[in-house]
């Protein structure tokens, strides 16, 4: 059985975009709607094949992963009542 490989996948083997990959694919005729997709080895190869004859491996670098918040310090210790909310204004 042939191994399937998604658009996505492929991208980042490649070093690639998704939407360059999806391109790639597209004007091969492989017939892949989204980054998704999924796809046989051998259109794999012909994609592989034509990034590196267009000198496309790791023209992009990977997008950079969103800086995390740090979490917040707990209101009180442990077990400790929360404070009463205010009366309203009058």
């Amino acid at each position: 059985m042939a191994k399937k490989l998604r658009v996505y996948d492929l991208a980042r083997e490649l070093g690639i975009s998704n939407t360059t990959c999806l391109e790639l694919c597209k004007s091969l005729g492989i017939g892949v709607r989204a980054t998704s997709s999924s796809m046989d080895e051998a259109h794999a190869y012909r994609v592989r094949k034509l990034a590196e004859r267009d000198n496309l491996l790791g023209s992009e670098p990977p997008a950079a992963p969103a800086p995390r918040e740090a979490p917040r310090p707990a209101a009180g210790p442990p077990g400790a009542p929360t404070p009463a909310a205010a009366p309203p204004a009058r």
